[in-house]
């Protein structure tokens, strides 16, 4: 209503006041715009000169009709696409090639309901016109195909249920349009090489990964949703698996994986009709050994290889289903009958990717060092997928091809791969912990063949001799640990240990592998954070950190053995010692220690260190002295004297002083003084007769000692040998 009335007011004639439908802006504060201004020209004006403002798309925003109106014509809008598909020429202005194609790809997507209607519209054929950039030759431009997937995906996400509506009603109608699916889809894949499409299709296709909190899960969405139907979508991109351009593969496969996450099982093309799920099921297997050199295993498609671990995956997830029963027998088949070219591609180096290659010189190329840890995590990966899954011929013919040795070697040999570290472990662990029917076998070779206790014991003789552990120490002792509590379960591991020449003292209460274990078992050092504001608000500034383990533990032994001779005292006057003011002193020295210890762990000793300098200069200090003289001797060697020091104000917090029994005024008790010991006396005193230390408001409280510590325990109240404190 207010803002209807400043319009109102300041500006009557402007046809741009409606609330809810124009921006702060269109209230017409500053002025005439310089878009107004070029509108309003009597000698007309040009889509360039519109570009070349800056305040273009805020009027657009603003709902400035007349801009949205020219902006919406049908040549304004095929000149504006014409900016984001066209290449420049050389001759061109710098305006056209860098800032018309940028401008008109912000206006395009600015998600303005006009402009939005404009583009989906069926009459005229704008969407057809963005797409016919992929009728270029691969490769696209980057800039060009970012800005013409950029405004797609701005449609898309603006009004979904219409874009889909759009596209399906095309499709329904079987007219073959350069937009229908069997001329899109092939131009789509073929372009798939650029990252800019690849996003397009994730967002389409696959959708964007929901936002969640730390350790939540994803959210699924159905396949339902997808713009082009997973149905057409997945067999295509198998196939696309085998272009020529590699970053066309990598994306394909990357997109296949993505909407095999997004789905719950797997996809309809690997499972039905059988007969072609399973014919696409080994053609995959096909692809992973590649066209070529697939007789080598040295051109592996890595690519492929991701999907078809992620297909045994989903399969191990879901395995009572028997759609997956299926693709993964078939899988795991196809594997079998090429296991030895999977297997020599371990040791096999790879080719020099072609992004590469082609910058160097032919003679170098054989001296170029090759990568290798992809191609060995990814074969790992399959090898431990086909013993899980319990595959008989796979597991016989790694036994005989003496896997386990390459295993170990990949795991104790110098290298800093980590990634093969934890696979190579992981796969000996899975093993040691195996129960099926190919356990037996499987551990046969692991101990006979591939020697782990062996191995292990001269991995730890040669790391011994070195001053840094090699990287690969924790893997190596982890194993070990798993080895020894696989020894209890399997007599054949215990036998295997048995006839290791060196494994008792590897194992032993002094050896390396009980070192290790102690080490790791032993607390690290430093106050755990426990910071409250992490559960109760918002403040950072706030949190408590908890006392230290080992304060807590000192402050807890003291009090159990306060409460035993406080049992002790109580025996002693069962049988006839009588009680006395002693047991009484110690009962409440053990209330104090453990009010001291919850003390400790409430208070937050990391402020209170940043505070300790700025201490008030009156604080109070207090002091207490308790004195047991149920067993003291004149020279004083068996007196417990127990001083504890706090400020006044946490002592009155920890003690009650308002308890007539704690804090008594009266005659002081001589029972220490004539047995031969020293007590301290404490008598109120008025503040202005306290000297150099400021006593508490109303009053104080003052100890008196004797000068000469060394002499005879005078009287009491001595006025010649006393001092104030």
């Amino acid at each position: 209503v207010i803002a209807e009335w400043v319009a109102s007011a300041y500006c009557p004639e402007s046809k741009r006041c409606q609330v809810g439908a124009s921006m702060f802006w269109s209230l017409n504060y500053g002025g005439t715009s310089s878009i107004d201004t070029i509108l309003s020209s009597e000698e007309g004006y040009t889509l360039e000169q519109l570009l070349e403002e800056d305040e273009l798309l805020q009027e657009c925003k603003a709902q400035n009709t007349k801009l949205l109106d020219f902006l919406t014509h049908s040549e304004t809008m095929a000149k504006l696409i014409g900016y984001i598909i066209e290449m420049p020429a050389e001759n061109d202005s710098e305006q056209r090639r860098f800032k018309y194609p940028y401008v008109a790809s912000e206006v395009l997507s600015c998600d303005v309901p006009m402009l939005r209607d404009g583009l989906l519209s069926l009459t005229r054929q704008f969407i057809e016109q963005i797409f016919s950039i992929l009728l270029q030759p691969p490769p696209l431009a980057p800039v060009l195909v970012g800005y013409c997937c950029k405004v797609i995906v701005s449609l898309y996400k603006s009004a979904p249920e219409t874009f889909v509506m759009y596209f399906s009603q095309i499709w329904s109608d079987g007219v073959e349009t350069p937009l229908s699916v069997d001329e899109l889809l092939p131009r789509l894949l073929l372009h798939l090489g650029s990252d800019a499409v690849l996003s397009m299709l994730t967002v389409l296709c696959v959708g964007e990964p929901t936002v969640t909190e730390t350790g939540g899960m994803q959210m699924q969405s159905a396949a339902s949703n997808s713009w082009i139907p997973h149905a057409q979508l997945v067999p295509a991109l198998l196939d696309n698996l085998r272009s020529d351009d590699p970053e066309a593969v990598e994306n394909s496969a990357q997109l296949i994986c993505g909407a095999l996450d997004s789905t719950v099982g797997l996809f309809t093309c690997l499972c039905e009709p059988e007969q072609d799920a399973q014919a696409r099921c080994v053609r995959l297997v096909r692809t992973c050994l590649g066209e070529e050199d697939g007789a080598t295993g040295c051109a592996l498609n890595l690519a492929a290889l991701d999907v078809v671990l992620h297909l045994l995956a989903r399969c191990r997830e879901q395995s009572p289903a028997a759609s997956c029963a299926c693709c993964q027998s078939t899988l795991l088949d196809a594997i079998s009958q090429n296991v030895d070219i999977f297997f020599m591609a371990l040791a096999a180096p790879p080719p020099l990717p072609q992004r590469i290659l082609r910058f160097l010189p032919p003679k170098e190329v054989d001296s170029m060092p090759r990568p290798q840890a992809r191609q060995r995590c990814k074969l790992l990966q399959l090898f431990r997928e086909a013993m899980v899954a319990g595959s008989l011929p796979i597991v016989q013919a790694l036994q005989q091809l003496g896997f386990f040795q390459v295993v170990l070697d990949l795991l104790l040999l110098p290298h800093h791969c980590n990634a093969i570290h934890m696979l190579a472990a992981g796969i000996v662990e899975s093993t040691l912990k195996m129960s099926d029917g190919s356990s037996e076998e499987l551990l046969q070779a692991l101990l006979k063949d591939g020697q782990l206790p062996q191995r292990l014991v001269a991995y730890s003789i040669g790391a011994g001799q070195r001053d840094i552990r090699p990287s690969c120490h924790a893997f190596v002792m982890s194993l070990a640990a798993s080895l020894q509590d696989a020894a209890q379960r399997s007599a054949q591991c215990n036998a295997a240990m048995i006839e290791c020449e060196g494994w008792s003292d590897f194992a032993g209460s002094e050896g390396m592998l009980a070192a290790w274990t102690a080490a790791q078992a032993k607390p690290l050092g430093g106050r755990l954070p426990a910071r409250s504001s992490d559960v109760d608000d918002d403040s950072d500034t706030e949190g408590e950190f908890e006392c230290s383990r080992d304060v807590e533990r000192a402050i807890a032994a003291q009090a159990a053995a306060i409460r035993a001779q406080q049992e002790q005292a109580d025996a002693n006057s069962s049988e006839g010692c009588g009680g006395d003011s002693g047991d009484s002193d110690t009962a409440r020295g053990s209330d104090y220690l453990e009010h001291f210890a919850q003390y400790l762990s409430q208070r937050n000793f990391v402020n209170d260190m940043d505070n300790l300098n700025e201490a008030e200069a009156d604080s109070q200090w207090s002091a207490e002295f308790d004195f047991d003289d149920s067993s003291v001797e004149p020279n004083g060697s068996n007196s417990d004297v127990t001083c504890t020091v706090a400020p006044a104000a946490t002592a009155s917090a920890l003690l009650d002083f308002n308890d007539p029994e704690d804090l008594a005024v009266g005659e002081p008790d001589t029972t220490a003084q004539a047995a031969g010991g020293w007590a301290a006396e404490f008598e109120e005193v008025a503040t202005a007769s306290t000297k150099n230390v400021p006593a508490a408001d109303g009053g104080g409280w003052d100890a008196t000692f004797p000068d000469d510590l060394s002499a005879d325990p005078p009287s009491p109240r001595s006025p010649e040998t006393e001092m104030k404190v």
